[in-house]
Order: C-alpha cells, then sequence, then structure tokens
C-alpha cells in the first residue's frame, strides 16, 4: 500500500487502507465533498479506473478538466471511462448542483470501474451534523463508509451555526441546544444507530474522518475525539487538513506515538554545544523539532541540560520540556527522563538526536506507518543499509529502557528483541554531527552556502 506520495506527504487512498473493488460512502459534514475529490484523484493517479456519484446533491467539480456525464445508461458511464480514468456520474444538473443517482444503481457500475466513491448525504456546509430519518442514502453494497465531521464544531455551542439537524443531535445525545459541543458528544454522534453508524452495512469498514485539523490545537481536539470513539469500539481514524497545508495522520487505536529529543549532550568534540548551530538561519535542534511537528508523531518531549535550554518559553508552546539534572551520567539518563514525562497513553517512543536535521518529514511518517503495520516491538531506519536513529520502542520494552545504564540508549535492544528495518535510500540521510567538517558537509547536503 502507497501511504506517500513522492513529497513525503501521507495518501487518503493509503491511510484508509483502499484497495481495488472498494465501494466507499461518504456521509457527516465538514468536508465530505473536498475529501471526496482529493481521494478520487489520489486513486485516478495511481492508475485505477474511478467513479465518483452521489445519492443526494452535490457541488460540482471546481476542476473543468472533470469528466462529468449526466445519464441513466451504464453504456455511456463505459464509454466515458474508456476515454478518462476519473469519471463524475449524475442524474441531473439542477439548482447549481449534480442531482444523485439511484442507489441500486451502484452494483452496475461498480463492475465499470475499480473504485466507485458515493457522497450519500448532506449537511448544508455545517461541519457536524445526525442524520435525518430518510437520511442517509448509503449504498447497500458499500464495503467501506466514512463519516466525516468538521473539528471546528468541538467546544462550540450546539446551534444551526455550527451543526445540521440540531434536534437529532439532541435525541440521540442528549445535549440541549446552546450546550457544548464537547468530543465526547461528537464520538457519541457518530456512534449512534440514530447517528453515524445509521444505514451502516454490517459487513462495511467504518472509519471516522475528522476533518479540517488546521492547527495544533485542533489536532490535539481532534485526537480526544478520536480517544472516544476508540473506547467505542472504532479501530482507526483518520485526521485531515486541506486549508493551510496538506495533513492526512492515520490514527489507529494503540497507535499514539512520543517523540523524545536527546539534547542534554555535551558537544565537546564540536568545541561548542552543536545543538545550536545554524543552518539557514535555524539552529540544528529547531530543524529537527520542526520535523518532528510536521509528522504524525502525537506528541514531541524535549530533554535538554539545565544551563542549556536550547529553545526559548515562548517558542514551539506544544511541545513538553523535560531538564535533566544527572546529563553528565550518559544518555540513559536524558532517554529516562524522557520516558517518565510521556504521555500515559502513548503506545511507542521514538528517540531523536539533536544533531539530525537530515530525518525529514517523510521519514518519521515513514517510521511510525512501519509501526501501525508490524508487530515487531521495534522499528529501526536503515540509513543506505546502516543503522541508525531515530528507533521506535512499543511500550512494551517500556521497562526494559529504564532498566538501561550509563551512556548508552536504547540500541542495545536491537540486538535482543526482533526489529522491523525500513530502509531509507537517500544521501546523508542519517548523518548526524561531530566535527567542523561533517558540519561543512552538512551544509553542502541542504545547499546552504557558507557564510
Amino acid at each position: 500500500m502507497n501511504h506517500q506520495t513522492d513529497t513525503g506527504l501521507l495518501t487518503l487512498q493509503g491511510s484508509l487502507g483502499v484497495k481495488k473493488g472498494d465501494i466507499i460512502s461518504l456521509i457527516g459534514g465538514g468536508g465530505k465533498t473536498t475529501t471526496m475529490y482529493n481521494l478520487a484523484n489520489e486513486l485516478a493517479i495511481s492508475g485505477l479506473k474511478v467513479i465518483v456519484t452521489t445519492t443526494t446533491h452535490i457541488a460540482p467539480p471546481e476542476d473543468p478538466s472533470y469528466s462529468l456525464i449526466f445519464t441513466k445508461e451504464i453504456n455511456e458511464v463505459a464509454s466515458a471511462l474508456e476515454m478518462s480514468s476519473l469519471v463524475i456520474v449524475a442524474d441531473r444538473f439542477e439548482n447549481e448542483k449534480l442531482c444523485g443517482i439511484d442507489p441500486v444503481w451502484v452494483n452496475d457500475l461498480s463492475r465499470l470501474a475499480d473504485v466507485i466513491i458515493v457522497e450519500a448525504d448532506g449537511a448544508k456546509n455545517r461541519p457536524f451534523k445526525a442524520p435525518h430519518e430518510h437520511e442517509p442514502v448509503i449504498p447497500a453494497s458499500s464495503t467501506m463508509v466514512i463519516p466525516v465531521v468538521g473539528i471546528e464544531a468541538a467546544y462550540k455551542p450546539l446551534s444551526e451555526e455550527w451543526a445540521h439537524r440540531i434536534e437529532r443531535i439532541s435525541l440521540v445525545t442528549g445535549l440541549k441546544p446552546g450546550e457544548t459541543i464537547t468530543p465526547e458528544v461528537i464520538a457519541k454522534t457518530l456512534l449512534h444507530p440514530m447517528g453515524g453508524m445509521k444505514g451502516v452495512p454490517s459487513d462495511a469498514e467504518f472509519i471516522p474522518l475528522i476533518n479540517k485539523a488546521d492547527s495544533r490545537d485542533s489536532i490535539r481536539t481532534a485526537r480526544e475525539v478520536s480517544l472516544c470513539l476508540f473506547d467505542g469500539g472504532v479501530k482507526k481514524t483518520i485526521i485531515t487538513s486541506h486549508k493551510y497545508r496538506k495533513f492526512i495522520k492515520p490514527f489507529p487505536r494503540n497507535g499514539h506515538v512520543t517523540a523524545v529529543i536527546l539534547a542534554a549532550g555535551g558537544s565537546s568534540r564540536m568545541g561548542k554545544p552543536k545543538q545550536l548551530l545554524e543552518i539557514g538561519g535555524k539552529t540544528l535542534v529547531s530543524i529537527v523539532i520542526e520535523n518532528i511537528l510536521a509528522s504524525i508523531a502525537d506528541e514531541v518531549v524535549i530533554v535538554t541540560q539545565p544551563d542549556l535550554p536550547l529553545i526559548s518559553d515562548n517558542e514551539y508552546p506544544e511541545i513538553k520540556r523535560v531538564i535533566n539534572k544527572e546529563w553528565q551520567t550518559g544518555q540513559s539518563s536524558s532517554m529516562k527522563a524522557g520516558l517518565r514525562a510521556i504521555d500515559k497513553r502513548s503506545d511507542a517512543v521514538m528517540f531523536f538526536m539533536a544533531d539530525q536535521p537530515m530525518v525529514d518529514t517523510a521519514t518519521i511518517n515513514r517510521l511510525i506507518i512501519a509501526f501501525q503495520e508490524n508487530e515487531k516491538p521495534i522499528i529501526s531506519p536503515l540509513y543506505n543499509g546502516k543503522k541508525g536513529a531515530p528507533v521506535l520502542f512499543k511500550r512494551g520494552l517500556f521497562n526494559e529502557l529504564s532498566l538501561i545504564q550509563g551512556d548508552r540508549g536504547g540500541r542495545g535492544l536491537l540486538e535482543t528483541f526482533p526489529v522491523e528495518y525500513v530502509d531509507i535510500d537517500r544521501p546523508g540521510a542519517g548523518m548526524d554531527v561531530d566535527t567542523p567538517e561533517e558540519f561543512n558537509r552538512l551544509k553542502a547536503l541542504l545547499d546552504v552556502p557558507e557564510k
């Protein structure tokens, strides 16, 4: 499964686990149509034949290059697919909307295309909804149902401004108009048989998608909703944003990952703290922090020494700071200090070095995806065939990590426990900095001119 684009961005196709033969229905509110067209584009680019349709009413695509047909004839759809790998099928155009097809017809369409995507619900452009008695119109042949919610509805009052069909939300949750829409309320609505589960085929995958996570705070709130959904039996959610930057995060149950940056070293070989060496106007540690924050890691902890904070109090407020007063006793003391500080819900920890800015976001995401898909307790990169950092350890090894002493990290556990290695073949990918010559080489790799 291809989880990432060439630029390292995760894909909806890979995150959802879409496969040939799937019939996908999107319901709810908060960006269904945008999500549908984005997913369809990914699938078509990957070489699959895709039909996009609706059983309700949707806005036409903004891109005029889409192949759009109004028909009830299967032969016309087949002809259109011979000319284009992505075809939008509707019954007619009315009141500036594409009007939906009979859901029974989806079975016939599925014989023509590799994947069918159906928008099966309307929400009047509200981020959150519960369905009316006649909604949603999910084809019985759907293999995957994706309830969508816009996270901006969280912590807002239950009103027509933030929700569609508020009387139905009140019915399934007990929340009164004007009261606060909490993550628990959102999850309860999505999980209710008269809410997000209404009309979902019993054998279909149910994968909630929490959209509009446009900031670190909103991503955190989306995780809160996800945890409530996990308590209700959901196995995986997808957290997305398409506003300021494209962000797609698969968030499986038992998939919380903490990144710990070990930045308390003395750097004696460089003559000064190498964490504060600058490339392109940014310190090495800042580049490492920003690479992690742009990834799908759930939490970031940085361990520093008392007299070398590295970052100011107002920089990167979303990360947790830990001071290791025993840093001179060796790396294990910093590792354990970071381990004590991680979220109690964390299912895995990754240990980063502060002098490895070449460990980019795409690499971090590949390691986390490997953790989500693999049973082995350790995930380690192989940089052009050589072991490196960051190494990811699952929760079952946290006690083993806490027993390590002296100037050693967790690398010794790689000789004792099964390891899943992830090949990273990129020049300088795992490079760290111990000498002025290595620092100059790093700048050359990043194409940063000498000052």
